[in-house]
């Protein structure tokens, strides 16, 4: 039996495609560097129902995470290869993401037929012909003989509509290696952390035109990011307030709670990482008033978590007043984080040089 080290319950758990590589990142030894300077910004659209780790409307692709991880194609192998494929790579010290086909793995009711979907496998027992896998927060076993009849389908699937690759390449190749850069450093973190802060309470919409080939603009599209992703967010709820949001709505803005939730977390956790860095907390001229703003942020983030319950209270229960507590909560959010966010950014570049 051989594993790779993985983090289970990584940062962000909302996204599949962002877990699996966190799943990964967060082993590196400088995870907080890159953590304090990355955005991992969550982008809301103007229609309040597309919501992701992204920037201009747009997902990050695999080259955004190509500072920290070594990403590779496995060139196409074929099924009767693939088995060994995938223990080679991994006793290399690579992870492999496969493509798989969920209606018929998991039995998959909920998505249309065939479910292509992504796999993330860090270890095997050659012994037992399981290989070990990460999905929803846990590990799961995979039969090797389940695994090559799945594969294969998925692979002549491809074979037989090569466009579908193009479409899949949003989130990863047919197989996919990853692995640690372990060279990975940024000595200037630090200040990319105090530009995100700033650019989390400045920032708030971005506007994209399309023109014609007549050089005409077309309508544009909206998409808000930052702390203003709070009063969209709001202003979308309160449209729908009349509407009887149907299950699915319900799921649906409750996992962009989320997404906000996992945002939030991240933040905080830079902002423990940079006072530690710079050694703010040594000094007692430095240590108590950033103490004051980090606790300050730290309250935001619970608050953020509760209004998270809160959704997933209301798609248990329906309750209309619960509803309006998180329209009220979102405004109230807004501006307790633009004070937590101005005075923690006021701060630090006051003390950092």
């Amino acid at each position: 039996m051989y594993k790779l080290p993985v983090v289970l319950q990584p940062e962000i758990v909302s996204e599949c495609w962002t877990f699996y590589k966190m799943v990964v990142i967060q082993t590196h030894p400088r995870i907080e560097e890159w953590f304090a300077s990355k955005r991992l910004d969550v982008f809301l659209s103007e229609n309040g129902v597309h919501s992701c780790f992204g920037e201009n409307g747009e997902m990050y692709p695999l080259s955004y995470f190509g500072d920290i991880l070594q990403i590779s194609e496995v060139q196409e192998p074929k099924p009767g290869d693939i088995l060994d494929r995938i223990e080679r790579e991994i006793d290399e010290g690579r992870y492999i993401i496969i493509y798989l086909n969920f209606t018929t793995l998991l039995n998959d009711t909920e998505h249309e037929a065939p479910y292509i979907h992504e796999v993330l496998i860090y270890g095997y027992d050659e012994t037992k012909r399981i290989f070990y896998c990460a999905n929803g927060g846990k590990e799961y076993e995979i039969v090797y003989d389940l695994l090559l009849e799945n594969y294969t389908s998925v692979w002549e699937l491809f074979r037989e509509s090569p466009e579908l690759r193009y479409s899949r390449r949003m989130w990863y190749f047919l197989v996919t290696r990853i692995s640690l850069n372990i060279d990975y450093r940024n000595d200037n973190a630090c200040y990319d952390f105090l530009r995100k802060i700033e650019r989390e309470w400045k920032v708030g919409t971005v506007i994209k035109n399309g023109y014609s080939k007549q050089g005409e603009r077309g309508d544009p599209i909206v998409y808000h990011c930052g702390i203003y992703t709070l009063l969209a967010l709001r202003d979308k709820l309160i449209q729908m307030a009349t509407l009887s949001p149907e299950a699915e709505e319900h799921h649906t803005y409750s996992l962009i709670l989320l997404k906000f939730c996992e945002h939030r977390s991240i933040l905080l956790r830079s902002m423990a990482w940079f006072l530690h860095h710079t050694g703010f907390l040594n000094a007692e001229e430095t240590a108590v008033p950033m103490r004051t703003c980090y606790a300050q942020y730290e309250e935001c983030v619970s608050q953020m978590k509760k209004i998270h319950s809160l959704s997933l209270k209301y798609s248990q229960t329906g309750d209309t007043a619960i509803y309006l507590r998180i329209i009220d909560y979102l405004q109230a959010q807004y501006a307790l984080e633009y004070e937590a966010l101005e005075a923690f950014h006021k701060k630090a570049i006051e003390f950092y040089h």
